[in-house]
């Protein structure tokens, strides 16, 4: 049967009337398959008790992106789920959770909401006002150690979804999507009835072009559309470099060839693809600026205090320029605190391109995973110059967070603050074309200017761009001529000039 002709191309109830409807029959799988972390009875009761019982209808948002963080909610009964959107209803879904679940933690930062929750069926949920949750959580440590753990895996989450959108393309991530969706409904081989739409919005990819990949997919005999859904036929390949193989420092994408242009420059790409933005008449949403990055928010770095306590219980080492201090994929055993020096934190793929999360400064860490009893490395760090870093093993660090309510507190902020980082990266890579990307990531480096103008003394070249933005060296050449002619950005002797009012992409 062709893909184009399979009962999965009906009208898609998820993206009709309400946004978060699921399709007929559709499973309850998310982006990326994930073990459910639901709270003991005891923490259920507890914040029942504290909290109002509420019934939201299916397809209802109770929770939206840019909403005050003032609830968390617990689920009694029903499913929800969680996904980022833009302008043009565009979505990638973050994920769905059940009962025994809760979501809204991350108002823990102070921050607004990044993601919009919506009932999946009739959900009985507790709503739990901020000040409240606060109060359990700072009294109540097996609270509080839950959330660490639960915003730990979310950030694994997270940067799985954020290394396949900049690092695979469409079809290799339909393939892994398909994969995680039958083996969470039984085998590898057990079929999956859901529709085209939801597959995009599960991939960051549009309908159409999810019904072409089906397509190439069925007729070279990688999947098969039966009555009762997707069958998946071939094993996709790894995406993610095998534990404890040595990543390439900034490969960055290949120039040319098919498939090199990352996830939003490319055949096969997603929404941000140059064939997807032709069938969209009119300029793109325009993208939000991350923070400078000389504005740094200090609830990254750990207190003095907290500092001392840490390199008092570890072990110091030394590191040389281009020497890995963490590799993806390793048993995370150990807390990482970085006292001097810089480290470049990276993604890697089996095709060997790279990607690059950002940097770590003094007084930040890395290691978070450590707080799950098997949590591996989700990424590697090099080191940029000369580095001392604190290696503190996981029981002094348990110890630790047993013992320092202070310590607990700031590392559960700081995993809030990266889960929101990376969300937000998602739905760059995602609903973002590669000039919009771009010039968000230049407006992130630059500092402002009185006349409204941002300049970046030392601009960064096109590969460590095409590393940061998910592309290849070459699509950013040609991005960074089209911000030129349209007067976006000027080249100085003194550096790069981004101009205020002309930040929009011309239609």
């Amino acid at each position: 049967m062709n893909a184009a002709a399979t009962p999965h191309d009906e009208p898609d109830p998820e993206r009709n009337n309400h946004p978060g409807s699921p399709a007929p029959h559709a499973p309850a799988v998310t982006a990326h398959i994930r073990p459910r972390w639901a709270l003991p009875a005891r923490l259920i009761d507890e914040l029942t008790a504290a909290g109002k019982v509420r019934t939201v209808p299916a397809g209802a948002d109770f929770a939206r992106e840019g909403d005050p963080p003032d609830q968390v909610f617990v689920i009694l009964s029903g499913r929800v789920r969680g996904y980022v959107s833009d302008d043009e209803d565009r979505r990638l879904v973050m994920g769905e959770l059940a009962v025994g679940e809760y979501c809204g933690e991350m108002l823990i930062d102070g921050l607004d909401r990044c993601i919009t929750t919506a009932a999946v069926e009739p959900s009985r949920l507790v709503a739990v006002r901020r000040a409240v949750f606060m109060q359990i959580m700072s009294t109540d440590h097996e609270l509080l150690l839950h959330v660490m753990r639960k915003l730990a895996m979310r950030l694994a989450t997270a940067t799985e979804l954020v290394r396949r959108l900049a690092l695979a393309d469409v079809r290799e991530r339909v393939q892994h999507f398909l994969l995680e969706a039958a083996t969470a409904l039984g085998s590898p081989a057990t079929p999956v009835n859901i529709s085209q739409q939801a597959i995009g919005d599960r991939v960051g990819a549009t309908r159409s072009m999810v019904n072409r990949v089906l397509k190439r997919m069925t007729t070279e005999g990688d999947v098969a559309n039966t009555p009762e859904g997707l069958v998946l036929k071939r094993m996709p390949v790894p995406i993610a470099l095998p534990p404890l193989a040595l990543p390439s420092r900034s490969v960055g994408a290949a120039d040319g060839g098919e498939g090199s242009e990352g996830a939003a420059g490319r055949e096969g790409a997603g929404p941000a693809g140059p064939a997807e933005r032709a069938e969209r008449p009119g300029a793109p949403s325009s993208p939000t600026p991350l923070p400078p990055r000389h504005t740094r928010d200090t609830r990254l770095v750990l207190p003095t205090d907290l500092v001392e306590e840490v390199r008092a219980r570890g072990r110091v080492k030394h590191y040389a320029p281009g020497e890995f201090v963490l590799l993806e994929g390793a048993p995370a055993d150990t807390f990482v605190l970085l006292t001097r020096g810089r480290l470049n934190v990276t993604l890697s793929s089996t095709n060997g391109r790279s990607f690059t999360l950002g940097d770590v400064r003094p007084g930040e860490y890395l290691g978070e995973m450590t707080v799950l009893d098997r949590g591996k490395r989700t990424a590697s760090a090099c080191a940029v110059e000369a580095c001392e870093v604190v290696h503190l093993p996981r029981p002094a660090f348990m110890d630790l967070v047993e013992h320092r309510i202070d310590f607990a507190k700031h590392m559960a902020v700081r995993l809030s603050m990266r889960v929101r980082q990376l969300t937000n990266l998602a739905k760059q890579l995602a609903l973002l074309d590669v000039q919009s990307r771009t010039l968000a990531l230049l407006e992130y480096l630059g500092e402002q200017h009185g006349d409204g103008s941002r300049h970046i003394a030392h601009p960064p070249s096109q590969q460590e761009i095409g590393d940061r933005v998910g592309a290849s060296r070459s699509m950013i050449n040609r991005v960074m001529r089209e911000l030129a002619d349209q007067g976006v950005i000027v080249q100085r002797s003194g550096g790069l000039a981004i101009r205020a009012g002309k930040r929009r992409r011309q239609a």
